[in-house]
C-alpha cells in the first residue's frame, strides 16, 4: 500500500459506498478499479478478506502488515494465522 499522500485524491466514499463494496458490488469495484489501484494491492485485500471474513477486518490486517505494526483487537484470534501469529494485540476488557 502505497502512501496516500503519493496520489491525488480523485474519489470520496460514503457509508454506503463502503458498505456496498464490503458487500461486494461490483459498480463500486469497477470504479475504484478506474482510478488507478494497483492490482496487487486488491489481491491481497481479497485474500486476506477470506481469511478473516470480513473487508474491515481485512483491511486492519493489511494497513498492520504493510507498516510492520500490529492491530489492537477484540478478536485477536482471528488474527492468528497471519505476521507469524504476532499481528494482533489482543483489548483485555
Amino acid at each position: 500500500m502505497s502512501d496516500p499522500t503519493d496520489r491525488p485524491l480523485r474519489l470520496v466514499l460514503d457509508t454506503s459506498a463502503i458498505a456496498a463494496w464490503t458487500r461486494g458490488s461490483i459498480s463500486v469495484g469497477e470504479l475504484l478499479a478506474e482510478i488507478d489501484l494497483e492490482p496487487d494491492d486488491w489481491r491481497m485485500l481479497v485474500g486476506l478478506r477470506q481469511i478473516l471474513g470480513s473487508a474491515d477486518l481485512a483491511s486492519a490486517a493489511w494497513n498492520a502488515l504493510d507498516t510492520g505494526l500490529d492491530v489492537l483487537t477484540a478478536h485477536s484470534r482471528l488474527y492468528a494465522d497471519l505476521g507469524g501469529g504476532s499481528l494482533a494485540i489482543q483489548i483485555e476488557d
